[in-house]
């Protein structure tokens, strides 16, 4: 299987590069308050987990489930594509 080239941006981003939804949502890492879980469940963030590394994604398409990476890890991923794995979020 190919790898996918990951989507970046400086900021986020108002629709989403895959499927051009505006249901792009920031993505939010760590142990989740209870607050938080009222967030993710009412559609307002993505929870990332708790497991964070060099390489994970910001922001997230809610509708297609496209992962968009702030654009200061681009040189990350040209030097160490692997670090990117469709599979990690």
């Amino acid at each position: 299987m190919s790898q996918v080239e990951p989507h970046f941006a400086k900021r986020k981003p108002r629709r989403c590069p895959v499927c051009h939804s505006a249901n792009v949502l920031s993505i939010l890492y760590g142990y989740p308050t209870p607050e938080v879980f009222a967030d993710a469940e009412a559609g307002r963030i993505a929870l990332g987990g708790c497991c964070v590394s060099a390489a994970d994604p910001s922001w997230c398409c809610r509708d297609c489930d496209a992962v968009i990476y702030p654009e200061r890890l681009r040189q990350l991923y040209q030097d160490a594509p692997d670090a990117f794995s469709p599979d990690a979020f």
